[in-house]
């Protein structure tokens, strides 16, 4: 496992950067950015939809990072 951040950037853009790889991004991009994070009368749904918008943000910033130095 790579124990840096642009080594995990770098591990994450290589399996992203496939045509499958799109793919699946958009899918996720789909699946865990909700346009709707707050479900009124459902703590439940917005807690799920809290952690979903997490892993969404947690990828695309690994995804941003520059790896080249």
């Amino acid at each position: 496992m790579h124990s840096t951040i642009k080594g995990q950037a770098a591990l994450y853009q290589s399996v992203f950067s496939t045509p499958n790889g799109k793919k699946v991004w958009e899918d996720l991009t789909r699946e865990l950015n909700p346009d709707e994070i707050f479900v009124r009368g459902d703590a439940d749904e917005t807690n799920v939809n809290i952690g979903k918008r997490a892993a969404f943000i947690y990828i695309d910033q690994l995804l941003r990072i520059e790896t080249n130095d």
